[in-house]
């Protein structure tokens, strides 16, 4: 009720939508919050990992690979109990290679 359009804020329910089944309402917020703040970090990720639970590989990995490129924290992914699964996946542990090389490489 404070602030309907926070992205943050519609990232985080889309994920609830999407533990719930109620993919339509999860995949509307999604587009709404990435619309809203497509440059946000955190909605970045959110919504990456919102797409892994909905099922949805390619678009989980085309938005956290966007999160970690832009300086989204690697130490923040792994523990994430979310993305279990795509851990699995050697598309997933590219990017976080790539993501770790472009962290080195900044940090020389």
């Amino acid at each position: 009720k404070i602030n309907p359009r926070d992205p943050e804020l519609l990232s985080n329910l889309a994920g609830y939508y999407a533990i719930l089944g109620e993919k339509e309402k999860a995949v509307t917020l999604l587009l709404e919050a990435a619309q809203l703040k497509p440059s946000d970090l955190k909605v970045l990720f959110r919504i990456g990992e919102t797409y892994e639970q909905l099922g949805k590989r390619e678009l989980a990995l085309n938005w956290i690979e966007q999160a970690i490129t832009k300086g989204y924290s690697l130490a923040e992914i792994e523990p994430n109990p979310a993305l279990k699964k795509l851990r699995a996946d050697a598309r997933f542990n590219g990017i976080v290679e790539k993501g770790l090389r472009s962290t080195r490489e900044h940090k020389q």
